[in-house]
């Protein structure tokens, strides 16, 4: 477990696979999977663009449909205010100032997000605790798995 101190108020991460409930980390995977295919920002959006029209001018034209759905489908989280980035970091949180975090549907989500925004939980750290946990993942399933 990882414990942050952040602005008089405490986070207890999962930092290894080994310690995730199985569901908790399959949930951690789809959102991942989520945000690597369709994401949630203006970069992202820009590569899609980019990737529609390389598709479009080649005629691969199943592949430019398959684009055009990703950008549908994040207008979408765009409009409904959702992040998949920011859904796979509230699937790593035990404990939010003492209390046990289960509640990991949509709408339980949403307010784990809710409750970070109010203690100025910021991007930067966000990115940063995600980053280090998909490297120690990363090397987690190498050695389990070296193929």
């Amino acid at each position: 477990m990882k414990k942050i101190n952040h602005n008089g108020h405490t986070i207890e991460l999962y930092d290894s696979i080994d310690e995730m409930p199985i569901k908790r980390f399959n949930l951690y995977q789809r959102y991942v999977m989520i945000d690597s295919g369709i994401g949630s920002t203006l970069q992202d959006f820009d590569q899609h663009l980019a990737k529609v029209l390389m598709y479009h001018q080649k005629g691969e034209s199943e592949k430019f449909a398959n684009q055009i759905e990703n950008i549908r489908q994040m207008y979408m989280f765009i409009v409904q205010g959702t992040s998949p980035k920011m859904s796979t970091f509230a699937t790593l949180i035990k404990k939010l100032n003492g209390k046990v975090i289960e509640d990991l549907s949509d709408e339980g989500i949403e307010k784990i997000l809710t409750q970070l925004s109010k203690h100025r939980f910021s991007l930067g750290q966000l990115n940063g605790l995600l980053a280090a946990f998909k490297k120690k993942l990363s090397s987690s399933l190498r050695f389990t798995s070296p193929s």
